[in-house]
């Protein structure tokens, strides 16, 4: 019987005895597992005693075991510690040793360099000796190429001797007679081989003199003969003609002349040096005209200013391309020689540059002043006339005109690197512009007697302040009458005229505003890369110019914020203008109103027509629309100017207009001293009237005059209850004036009336 399955970790007790049962060649199923049952028990019992047995012999050789293990593990620490102990003394006994071999070796080296160098110089000292000795009969031969080529080895020789100052002395100065000998023997004929194109005679000399480092010398004197003729064109210049004019076409006069020479550069010198060559001749040609350059853009005008600088900018591209030809564009040479050309090439506008927002704002302060109407801003003899309104209209347009090309001469002339000083230059003449209008309005004010102010939350001038005049000796309403000369129809028409062109800049204003920072910001990258000769003079101004973009991209503030608060405050004094004009008629009819004898009089008949001045500003107010509109810009003789669709022009004025009559008219009713019964009466009735032209005149409630209605309406003894019923209560004052006038105690017999 197999019983091997039985240690299986899955173990199927059922499946075995099956299968058990199957592979039994026993007879009878009974006797199978009789059997079976017997062989399990025999296995169980051999198995108990075999684990007893060995659990026994375990636990008594458990200590012993565990008495080695602890013997076993002292004894590897002694051993490790030994070891260690053994290995440490050993490399600390040859590192010592080590390091002494070293330092011995070190210093034979030393020695041994010594002994070198000693050497060396020794052969070299007897070099230039024997060298020197020999000089004379190599300079009888004439042989340039070989006396340049042993001038370069004692040159050589003699970079070993700069340790030894007194041998170095001895033969530096010997060497350099030798180096102007042949300096000597061979210049004349290397500038006679270039002038006249003698390619190979001019290499021939030019390898010579660059053995011994000469080269340069003879090829910038070669430059500064060439360059005579381009000379001769800069001083012909005539300080009559107009120099911006001009210097485009002496710039073309050195592009033709350098695409000459290039071309003989690449032949003469090769491809790999003709650009140094050809910045030199650049570079050569700009210093021989400064410091005249300079001073004929000295006090140019701006425009012409930036157009001379427009064909600097242009002549420096042509000689960038010129030097990028056929040499390597992004090399480090070429990046240098592009750099030192740049310097060289605007610096005569530098010191312009600093001053850029000076002389912008000295320009378009002077472009102002030459509007034709300026010069009576400040002339109060002067009448505000149509005509001259159309000028300062024209102006408006030009002055963005000026505002765009400024900002375009910024970001050509200084790169953008300026445009925060231009910013405020701009504010500053448009506010300068809003000024100058603003005397012209003020004087058409001022010489009215009234300084304009602003009719919207402004308080306005009542007709009964100290010493206002009564036009009729028993205070009866005064008459329409003719306006003042700066108060008639015509006035109407240049402030109506003057708000349009406020409206309109403050328009155009904003949208030059997004304009203007939409076009600085795009021009970021190239502000801050540092390549403006303005950063490059001065390399601090690129912090605060990145702190600025920053702050114009980020923050949301209006750049253009004190023009813009300067043309609304125009914009108000012509609103006052325009009121006041509108307003003087009323005004009028108002004037002496409290003292009519009316209010305290006595009448058997009852009040049912309104009185003539409130019929006349009913009237007035009812022909308001059409005379803003006959006044309006765009009007003509007979025709008015076409209204919007929503009518918002004519209603703006009348609304301005009816407030003001409104705040006027209360004024009147408190300054009145009492009412009789008939006096209150009539004014209730006059009340009512006036509170329907403007329910048919604007859209406007004005409670006011309803609370007026009830006051004036009710009885005598109902007014302390009306009182409480009130819609504004912040005219309370007046309304506890109107009971008091209404109060029987304060009525008088009507014979007592004056």
């Amino acid at each position: 019987m197999d019983f091997s399955s039985f240690a299986d970790e899955n173990f199927d007790a059922i499946a075995w005895i099956n299968n058990a049962i199957k592979s039994s060649k026993v007879d009878g199923i009974e006797s199978m597992v009789s059997s079976m049952i017997m062989k399990l028990q025999l296995l169980s019992q051999e198995v108990s005693s075999s684990f007893e047995e060995t659990s026994s012999q375990a636990l008594v050789r458990m200590p012993r075991a565990l008495m080695e293990i602890e013997r076993m593990a002292k004894e590897a620490k002694n051993l490790r510690h030994n070891l260690n102990t053994l290995l440490q003394g050993d490399q600390s006994e040859a590192h010592s040793q080590t390091q002494t071999s070293v330092e011995r070796m070190n210093q034979l080296h030393q020695v041994r360099l010594k002994l070198d160098v000693c050497t060396e110089t020794i052969a070299k000292v007897a070099y230039l000796q024997s060298n020197m000795m020999r000089m004379s009969m190599v300079f009888e031969d004439g042989d340039t190429s070989t006396i340049g080529s042993e001038i370069k080895h004692m040159q050589d020789a003699l970079q070993k001797l700069t340790d030894y100052p007194e041998q170095h002395s001895k033969f530096s100065s010997t060497i350099a007679g030798y180096e102007s000998q042949l300096v000597h023997l061979v210049e004349k004929d290397c500038l006679d081989a270039l002038v006249q194109h003698e390619v190979s005679k001019a290499q021939e000399y030019l390898a010579t003199l660059s053995k011994i480092g000469k080269m340069e010398a003879v090829v910038r004197q070669f430059i500064q003969r060439s360059i005579t003729k381009v000379l001769d064109v800069w001083q012909s210049y005539e300080t009559e003609t107009d120099f911006a004019a001009w210097l485009p076409l002496f710039f073309n006069e050195i592009k033709t002349f350098v695409a000459k020479e290039k071309a003989y550069y690449i032949e003469v010198f090769g491809t790999v040096q003709y650009p140094s060559k050809v910045a030199s001749l650049i570079l050569c040609i700009m210093d021989s005209l400064d410091p005249s350059f300079a001073s004929r853009i000295a006090g140019m005008p701006l425009p012409d200013l930036v157009k001379a600088y427009s064909a600097t900018s242009v002549l420096y591209s042509f000689c960038c391309k010129e030097l990028a030809g056929q040499a390597d564009a992004s090399g480090p040479a070429i990046a240098g020689l592009t750099d030192e050309m740049k310097t060289v090439i605007y610096e005569p506008y530098l010191p312009q540059q600093k001053q850029f927002d000076q002389l912008e704002k000295k320009y378009l302060s002077d472009s102002i002043r030459k509007f034709p109407w300026v010069d009576r801003a400040g002339d109060q003899t002067q009448s505000l006339t149509p005509a001259l309104v159309q000028a300062i209209a024209e102006s408006s347009s030009q002055m963005y005109v000026l505002a765009e090309e400024a900002l375009n001469r910024c970001l050509e002339f200084t790169d953008g690197v300026e445009s925060q000083g231009l910013l405020t230059v701009l504010n500053e003449v448009l506010v300068e512009y809003a000024e100058l209008v603003g005397r012209l309005v003020k004087s058409v004010g001022d010489d009215s007697g009234l300084t304009p102010k602003s009719p919207l939350g402004a308080a306005l001038k009542s007709p009964l302040a100290p010493g206002s005049p009564i036009s009729e000796a028993n205070g009866s309403p005064l008459k329409a009458k003719s306006l003042p000369p700066r108060r008639d129809a015509s006035t109407v028409k240049v402030g109506l005229h003057l708000h349009q062109i406020c409206a309109m800049m403050l328009s155009k204003l904003d949208k030059f505003e997004t304009v203007a920072k939409s076009i600085i910001l795009s021009k970021r990258q190239v502000m801050l890369n540092g390549s403006s000769p303005l950063l490059l003079a001065n390399p601090m101004k690129l912090m605060s110019l990145s702190h600025f973009l920053d702050s114009l991209d980020s923050l949301k503030i209006p750049i253009f914020s004190l023009a813009t608060k300067h043309f609304q405050l125009l914009s108000k004094d012509v609103e006052a203008l325009v009121f006041d004009a509108l307003f003087e008629q009323i005004r009028s009819w108002l004037n002496g109103i409290p003292k009519m004898p009316v209010w305290t009089g006595t009448s058997s008949e009852p009040a049912e027509h309104p009185l003539e001045y409130i019929r006349s500003i009913g009237d007035y107010l009812f022909d308001l629309p059409m005379l803003i509109l006959s006044q309006a810009p765009g009007a003509t003789a007979g025709a008015p100017a076409e209204e919007g669709d929503d009518g918002a022009q004519s209603r703006y004025w009348v609304d301005i207009v009816v407030r003001g009559c409104v705040d006027l008219l209360l004024q009147c009713i408190e300054q009145i001293p009492r009412l009789s019964a008939s006096g209150g009466e009539q004014l209730a009735c006059d009340v009512d009237y006036f509170k329907d032209v403007l329910t048919m005149l604007t859209e406007h409630p004005y409670p006011v005059l309803e609370d007026l209605q009830k006051l004036l309406h009710c009885d005598v003894t109902d007014l302390a209850t009306q009182l409480g019923t009130v819609q504004c209560a912040e005219k309370m004052p007046l309304y506890k004036a109107i009971r008091a006038k209404r109060s029987p105690s304060n009525l008088q017999p009507a014979g007592s009336a004056k």
